[in-house]
């Protein structure tokens, strides 16, 4: 039987945004936790998650989209198909000059470091200074979906379109999800293919085990093994490529995964069309948070920690932006 993790009442929603919101990451503005969400339109917005309303002035970051926003050594980072931007969460204000002009999509960042695949590499910048850590170039054109430290080293999870050698029977819309050792410029583990156009993912260590989250699953020789919905979700352990758990789920598309530690187990929040998911990844067990706030599918999700309480934040594309804290 599932355990479920019980979600308080949702605060009063504030205004939100005037367009859908593309995606929300946890930062730390004047001292502390709260959140960012970014819209098509180009404005950042910060939340205060104890009131669930927006806090400070928002930024007119971009001219349109805002495709990705991560925060890493104390600063706020956005993209969008023009550039990769680093702002000062406290004043808003740039922080020197922008790390690419030719556009970033989604990003992903861990410790002072962000990720992002542009102009046809994945790079790895030092997010204080904007230096260039890792430069690696793809075979294809690629989305970043994840960014992690594996034993020291950098490891991302890109989707791009199918390599046809390898798979020649692959339909247009299928994904191939590739994790990548950075550093070596060369696959952690063989591909997968996903049949739909996503292929998301997030990295999590569970159980001493650092592990792939995603939302494939495996393409062996010339036979689909046990080939999934791309809704369904899937653990593997990126030391020997064992797929570990698989969770059947009915709650829509993928769009994003969160990995969290809550009261000390890790959690993998899952913005799916219908609602904001939570996995238990040690138990592999299964919660369904109430998402009634929501007035249009869930784009995006990010948790943060505040005086020992986890809130999680889901932006919609309604152009709202909801906030509650999870009790176990």
């Amino acid at each position: 039987m599932d355990q479920r993790i019980e979600v308080a009442d949702a605060p009063p929603r504030g205004v939100g945004h005037a367009e859908p919101v593309s995606c929300v990451t946890a930062v730390v503005r004047a001292g502390r936790p709260g959140f960012a969400s970014g819209d098509q339109g180009g404005t950042i917005l910060f939340w205060d998650p104890a009131t669930g309303r927006p806090v400070g002035e928002p930024i007119a970051a971009h001219d349109g989209w805002i495709t990705g926003l991560a925060f890493a050594g104390g600063v706020l980072i956005s993209a969008d198909d023009d550039a990769i931007r680093r702002f000062d969460p406290d004043t808003g204000r740039p922080v020197g000059e922008p790390l690419s002009v030719a556009g970033g999509g989604r990003l992903a960042a861990t410790g002072s470091l962000v990720a992002a695949v542009t102009d046809g590499h994945l790079r790895v910048w030092d997010a204080p200074s904007g230096a260039v850590v890792e430069d690696m170039p793809l075979p294809r054109r690629a989305v970043l979906h994840a960014f992690a430290l594996f034993d020291g080293r950098p490891v991302a999870l890109t989707a791009d379109e199918p390599d046809r050698e390898l798979f020649p029977d692959a339909d247009a819309d299928m994904r191939l999800v590739t994790i990548w050792d950075v550093a070596a410029a060369t696959p952690l583990l063989p591909p997968h293919l996903t049949p739909e156009d996503r292929g998301v993912g997030a990295f999590a260590e569970v159980a001493g085990r650092f592990m792939a989250v995603h939302s494939t699953d495996a393409f062996s020789g010339d036979e689909w093994t046990d080939l999934y919905e791309a809704g369904h979700l899937h653990l593997r352990d990126l030391a020997t490529g064992e797929r570990v758990a698989t969770r059947e789920r009915e709650a829509g598309w993928i769009n994003e995964i969160e990995v969290a530690v809550v009261h000390g187990r890790p959690i993998a929040f899952i913005a799916a069309e219908e609602g904001v998911e939570a996995w238990d990844l040690e138990r592999d067990t299964r919660a369904a948070p109430d998402v009634e706030g929501l007035l249009g599918s869930v784009s995006c999700v990010a948790v943060t920690d505040v005086d020992g309480v986890t809130f999680v934040a889901a932006g919609d594309n309604d152009g709202g932006v909801d906030i509650r804290p999870h009790a176990a």
